[in-house]
């Protein structure tokens, strides 16, 4: 809770500030990481790494969803939940797809 009033009180007025210095200072690297993201979504999940027996029908589809999310947000609190809410969402959706045959583990997840 004093997180979130700290960051709402501190970051929100400065934000504006901040995304003007970023974007201006990382506008050659945020057009690279755009770049790559594009390409990866044609990839199939073989070609980005992901082993056969690792791989989910559904694309990763809920993770991914809340991923796209994140730039919804102000708040960094706010966004670092929805990136740990996407990493949770990985297990649940392997576990689910690959009815408890395996546990998808920590070297696996990387």
């Amino acid at each position: 809770a004093v997180r979130r009033q700290v960051e709402a009180e501190v970051f929100v007025p400065l934000s504006s500030v901040l995304d003007e210095s970023l974007r201006r200072d990382l506008a050659e690297e945020e057009t690279m990481l755009r770049a790559s993201c594009a390409a990866a979504r044609l990839k199939t999940q073989a070609a980005l790494g992901i082993a056969p027996e690792h791989a989910s029908p559904s694309k990763w589809e809920a993770a991914v969803y809340r991923l796209a999310t994140v730039g919804s947000y102000t708040l960094p609190c706010d966004r670092l939940d929805v990136l740990l809410a996407a990493a949770r969402e990985i297990p649940v959706i392997f576990a689910a797809e690959h009815k408890g045959e395996e546990v998808l583990g920590g070297d696996d997840f990387l």
